[in-house]
């Protein structure tokens, strides 16, 4: 009876002990974020603030990533990053904390890098609010959003399209936003010791065990205190499930085992970590575009007279059995590719034309189609995607094509022409992309090209004026050619 009953006991602690793996697997994960150092507003305590957080997270047994003073690339990579991990687990709880300047500009919500000097127009050193909200709906795990943001707004009386503090946005499935202010309001920096006021009401309350909704009851409750009334917070929430900061109990309390018992625990089976991202890479992508096609209005699809139309039902169908029949016939990496083409553009044809009989071919550039769907497009995804198929030998352009719109990524045009150029030997277009990014510099400097990618003898002359060069002109700009038209395009922005 006695070796029954450690056998059972044995036998409990062990599944105990699984149970604590998969506790520690889904580890909430947090993205802190501080900017002070900006050349055109410095502000006294956002990296404090995401320093003091990142801290106490940390002793409640969180995975952080502090970043401060970041520019708006090192964000944007952090975003990446959070993008990976939720591949690996798409139920990890996820938490982003942003801290500094913030404007709503054209409809769009802004947040800002050092980098930022104030070029809306160009987007260099920002990073919109779609970017972060593309994160972390990525998997189908809790998510929670922090915006400490709108410290000040000195752009607001001279630039036109810039209003003050930040839209509201409604929060997507198992999500939780939480706005250090109202909308259109400013938040204040606060002392040099407790920093903002939302961080010190944030700060306090986390020492409570308590479900996030009362929790920020009480923040807002402080923060309304503590500024006399003229800061409210507020959230945005449409969570499925509790969810507390700080944990209840701890693991020892939890399992209530002895600490000289260890329990066995079989060796894990050897696995290829990087095939394996590579594969949920793609499938994640392809399910995604999926699920667009299923959440998506009838709207959002385009029926011509010459198609014939269908019912909600059936047109999704349509558009299901185009994608898979498609994808069948390519390789990984190519469907890695056609991917990023596709969330790029937020377009999607399921064939040139509507009445096709066979539903196995997507036509991304088919531009006299009879069908297509429309959609926001995903460039967090279409980066990832992108940059694998490149790295595993396809076609460059469509990093190149990002660079050089500032899709997800700052604008680089030099970084945009060697892509473009790296993927001679397998895109036919690649001259045509060098060609149509050098004839809209010129044009930029008061010429009128055609901008057909055909770089001729008008092409040729217009760009020597600029530049100076007497060289002949080949099929193409050389490197040091376009750059000197780059750097002749910048002194005329700057």
């Amino acid at each position: 009876m006695t070796i029954y009953k450690t056998l059972i006991y044995a036998i409990t602690l062990t599944l105990l002990s699984f149970s604590a793996i998969a506790t520690q697997a889904q580890q909430p994960y947090a993205l802190l974020i501080g900017v002070s150092n900006y050349r055109f507003d410095p502000l006294a305590n956002p990296a404090k603030d995401a320093t003091a957080i990142e801290k106490k997270l940390k002793a409640y047994n969180w995975e952080t990533s502090l970043i401060t003073n970041p520019t708006a690339r090192k964000i944007k990579n952090e975003l990446a990053k959070i993008n990976r991990l939720r591949r690996q687990n798409k139920h990890r709880p996820v938490l982003i904390y942003y801290s500094g300047h913030g404007a709503e500009f054209n409809g769009e919500n802004l947040l800002f890098g050092k980098d930022f000097i104030g070029d809306f127009k160009r987007g260099s050193g920002v990073v919109t609010l779609s970017d972060i909200m593309t994160t972390v709906t990525t998997g189908n795990g809790i998510n929670f959003l922090m915006l400490d943001a709108c410290r000040s707004n000195p752009f607001a009386n001279y630039t036109a399209g810039v209003r003050l503090g930040l839209g509201k946005v409604d929060a997507p499935q198992n999500t939780f936003i939480s706005y250090a202010t109202a909308p259109g309001k400013y938040a204040y920096d606060g002392d040099s010791n407790d920093g903002s006021p939302y961080r010190k009401a944030f700060l306090n309350r986390l020492t409570e065990t308590q479900d996030i909704s009362s929790m920020f009851i009480k923040i807002r409750a402080d923060v309304i205190a503590t500024t006399n009334g003229s800061q409210v917070p507020w959230e945005s929430t449409s969570l499925l499930e509790t969810f507390s900061f700080k944990p209840t109990t701890s693991l020892e309390e939890e399992l209530e085992i002895s600490e000289s018992f260890i329990p066995i625990i079989p060796a894990a089976t050897p696995i290829d970590y990087e095939r394996q991202q590579k594969i949920e890479l793609v499938d994640f992508y392809q399910e995604k575009l999926l699920a667009t096609i299923e959440q998506a209005p009838l709207s959002a699809f385009h029926q011509t007279e010459y198609g014939t139309h269908l019912d909600n039902h059936l047109l999704k169908e349509y558009y299901r059995q185009s994608l898979q029949g498609d994808f069948k016939q390519r390789t990984e990496v190519n469907k890695a590719w056609m991917l990023a083409r596709i969330f790029i553009d937020g377009y999607l044809n399921p064939s040139c034309r509507a009445n096709s009989s066979k539903l196995t071919k997507l036509d991304f550039d088919c531009r006299n189609s009879d069908e297509w769907l429309t959609f926001t497009p995903v460039y967090v995804g279409a980066f990832d995607l992108a940059t694998y198929a490149f790295d595993n030998g396809e076609r460059s352009d469509l990093l190149g094509e990002m660079y050089q719109n500032g899709y997800y990524v700052d604008v680089d045009l030099i970084k945009a022409y060697d892509l473009f150029y790296a993927g001679k030997s397998v895109d036919p277009y690649y001259e045509v992309n060098i060609n149509q990014m050098a004839q809209e510099l010129i044009n930029g400097k008061g010429h009128n090209l055609r901008v057909d990618g055909d770089f001729g003898p008008s092409s040729c002359n217009a760009m020597m004026s600029l530049i100076g060069d007497n060289q002949i002109c080949g099929r193409i700009p050389t490197r040091e050619q376009f750059e000197a038209l780059v750097k002749v395009s910048s002194n005329q922005l700057n």
